[in-house]
């Protein structure tokens, strides 16, 4: 399916599916398919740190926000500044964001715009990866007590046909 601006679908998968994909992945073994907590630590840094598009695939909340792809601009130890591009209400948009890498733990990074006055947007965490990094589940945690979901983002490489 191609991203045009007259579709109106919206992007979201149940939450089941997520969860699913969360826990019956490589970390849960055949006895124990929901493990008490996630062994491995992946680390977000490696996920974003590619020049080619990373897709949000789906996402586990209703949106009006179709065709989304995040392209890295650059990236250093401490952050990565990138472009968000997105179609809403039919028309194409890109803002520039900035993740901001923690030091404790290397699964998660704040996000924020980079406007003169840079505004905390949420917290992500890479909770699953791919063994090839070719994608990954990504739980997002908004600022302002905002509800927390999940998006299963997909690099470029691996992506057959473009994403709602």
């Amino acid at each position: 399916m191609k991203c045009t601006t007259s579709d109106t679908h919206t992007m979201h998968a149940p939450a089941w599916l997520v969860v699913l994909i969360c826990f019956c992945t490589e970390s849960a073994s055949a006895m124990n398919c929901f493990p008490r907590r996630r062994p491995i630590i992946f680390s977000i840094k490696n996920f974003v740190n590619t020049k080619e598009r990373v897709w949000t695939y789906k996402i586990s909340k209703p949106v009006r926000i179709r065709c989304q792809y995040n392209l890295m601009r650059f990236i250093t130890p401490e952050h990565i500044v990138y472009n968000r591009t997105f179609v809403y209400n039919g028309g194409r948009q890109s803002i520039v964001l900035q993740g901001e890498f923690r030091t404790q733990r290397r699964d998660r990074m704040d996000l924020s715009t980079t406007d003169l006055e840079p505004r905390f947007l949420c917290t992500e965490t890479l909770i699953y990866m791919a063994n090839n990094a070719s994608c990954g589940v990504v739980k997002l945690e908004p600022a302002r007590n905002g509800t927390v979901y999940y998006e299963l983002r997909v690099k470029n490489t691996y992506v057959s046909t473009v994403p709602d």
